[in-house]
């Protein structure tokens, strides 16, 4: 657990930028970088129409993280956006990147064991579902993965404390 010596109260009415917390988030975002590497040998499983959205998704937040680096981590006093023909030229980036899973080999990570927090939506994912692939994102089955990830939430508090 760190401690940071930050009087919450009093940052958040008067929030101030710190070495401490560009700390936090220079960490925070090298393991998102990490994650998104991760992420991707896997988006070759989703369905094609869905590559596109999630590839951007990825590259924007990755973006963001850059502006908020290249602030020196100072997200309070700036914020940190990716412009209108960013997000143009990542989109196109995405459509890309959807193109080539297509045509290059599926990279060894796709192998690798699903992250601890996260492998409970792999498996739900994986489960049998009737034949049906929409049926993970409605009713019941959606349903099913949020008491999934509560349950797991109050776990990690537990565990935590």
């Amino acid at each position: 657990m760190l401690n940071l010596n930050i009087d919450l109260k009093h940052f958040l009415t008067s929030p101030k930028p710190s070495k401490e917390l560009a700390s936090i988030a220079k960490r925070l975002l090298e393991e998102a970088r990490r994650l998104y590497k991760r992420s991707e040998s896997g988006l070759f499983g989703l369905p094609t129409s869905c590559q596109p959205g999630i590839y951007a998704a990825r590259y924007i937040y990755e973006g963001i993280g850059a502006h908020i680096e290249s602030v020196q981590y100072d997200s309070i006093n700036q914020r940190a956006i990716t412009s209108k023909s960013e997000k143009i030229t990542l989109l196109a980036f995405s459509f890309l990147k959807t193109l080539s899973s297509k045509i290059l080999p599926v990279s060894a990570v796709v192998h690798a064991p699903a992250l601890r927090e996260v492998k409970f939506l792999v498996n739900s994912a994986q489960k049998k579902n009737h034949g049906n692939d929409m049926v993970l994102f409605s009713g019941k089955r959606l349903m099913d993965v949020l008491m999934e990830l509560e349950k797991n939430d109050k776990k990690s508090i537990y565990l935590s404390t």
